[in-house]
């Protein structure tokens, strides 16, 4: 059985196409989801945010980690503030 593993974060094992482990799949302070929201939190856009665009697989920020910045790194939700202050400064 020939097995195209061509899909996001997909490898063969066993002849067989499976997720990688997440901790090979997610940078620090990530954990990969089968459906997350597409529109997450970063650090200027804190709260509730209307989304409506349905999940989406991929990684996401851990609990109590938001984005820095829509593409960056996750940062735990109390340094937000400290490093915009330092940043802007």
């Amino acid at each position: 059985m020939n097995l195209d593993c061509s899909f996001f974060e997909r490898i063969k094992l066993n002849s067989k196409c499976v997720q990688r482990l997440i901790s090979d799949v997610c940078p620090p302070n990530e954990e990969y989801r089968v459906c997350g929201n597409v529109c997450q939190e970063i650090c200027t856009n804190r709260g509730p945010l209307l989304c409506h665009t349905n999940c989406t697989e991929g990684c996401f920020c851990k609990k109590g980690y938001v984005r820095f910045t829509r593409h960056g790194q996750c940062v735990p939700e109390d340094s937000c503030k400290r490093k915009i202050i330092f940043m802007n400064k």
